[in-house]
């Protein structure tokens, strides 16, 4: 009887532990999405993927990714927790050889560039990065990237 007695007990434990768990809602957690002053939170039930949203667009700028403590974050990752990714920006310099010669430069937004490396010609001598097309300021080295930035070369011929 007493062994009968604590079947039913077990069993009854099993099934009361069996059926608080089925009742417990799903955990959630909160991800953000964070861009300089915006921010976007969407909750997500733990283990499903997350999407990240469309990408955010700066002008000037081009969007680097989204990031967790400096690093990239992958997309379609499983939710195990509660995250803030941070927007990457990116921003070019364009180095101008002529109206139709360019070459493009990738860096980290509000990146401090020392210098580049000076162009070579057979037939030229290079004498200097400038401001504008019309080659009237001279670039002032270091030179931080706020958004996508054109220098142009000069040469004597």
């Amino acid at each position: 009887m007493k062994k009968v007695f604590s079947l039913i007990l077990i069993g009854l434990m099993v099934l009361l532990v069996f059926t608080s768990c089925m009742n417990q809602a799903p955990k959630e957690y909160k991800i953000t999405f964070r861009d300089k002053d915006d921010e976007t939170t969407v909750v997500y039930v733990a283990g499903s993927k997350v999407s990240f949203p469309d990408e955010p667009l700066r002008d000037g700028l081009v969007f680097g990714g989204w990031y967790f403590n400096g690093f990239p974050y992958p997309n379609n990752f499983v939710v195990t927790g509660d995250i803030v990714l941070t927007a990457k920006w990116n921003a070019y310099l364009i180095v101008m050889e002529n109206d139709d010669e360019y070459t493009r430069y990738l860096f980290t937004a509000n990146t401090e560039i020392d210098n580049i490396p000076s162009p070579e010609r057979d037939d030229c001598i290079f004498c200097g990065w400038y401001q504008e097309k019309e080659l009237i300021n001279v670039v002032s080295w270091p030179l931080t990237l706020n958004i996508t930035t054109y220098i142009y070369i000069s040469w004597i011929c």
